[in-house]
């Protein structure tokens, strides 16, 4: 029995293949309708949900069409679409949390008070089960965005994290 997908200790896919095939299209829908609501009109939806998955190999007719009723805008938002649902989500999906990804932990950040802010707030490369890199960052930023909002979503917020929302709320409410 093949292993597709690996759902402890979270959903974690683990072939390209059965993204591709059946994670994939289901996305395509999701971001169609995200795209939609960013304004993009004119480009019927067959024709997006075929750019957005093939990009460059789509269809003469389907080139045509974007071509033709989409601005700048909407083609920066059907590329990024494109680039999400082909690249971004994959990799992303195939990492494991606290294994090659994760927040700092309360202890490492007591003792690291002089790291970046970005490597205090964002997720971090992990170099094993719960052994975050020395100095590492993700580079490309919806990487380290994609991980993020999935590490607070698997850990949920740290102490300190709770503590400075918390101040944030009390000075905003004070004014």
């Amino acid at each position: 029995r093949a292993r597709l997908v690996q759902t402890t200790p979270h959903l974690v896919v683990l072939d390209r293949g059965f993204y591709d095939a059946s994670l994939r299209p289901l996305f395509a829908q999701w971001v169609l309708v995200w795209l939609s609501d960013k304004g993009i009109s004119g480009v019927s939806h067959a024709s997006m949900l075929a750019y957005i998955q093939e990009s460059a190999s789509s269809s003469p007719e389907v080139l045509a069409d974007v071509a033709e009723h989409c601005t700048d805008d909407g083609m920066k938002l059907l590329n990024l679409a494109h680039t999400l649902l082909s690249s971004i989500f994959p990799h992303v999906l195939g990492k494991i949390n606290r294994v090659t990804y994760g927040l700092l932990d309360d202890e490492h950040l007591r003792l690291h008070r002089a790291d970046p802010v970005s490597r205090r707030l964002l997720a971090v490369p992990f170099v094993g089960k719960d052994v975050p890199s020395a100095h590492s960052e993700f580079s490309h930023p919806d990487v380290a965005i994609l991980l993020t909002a999935a590490a607070y979503r698997h850990e949920g917020l740290r102490r300190e994290d709770f503590a400075q929302l918390l101040r944030m709320q009390v000075g905003t409410v004070a004014r």
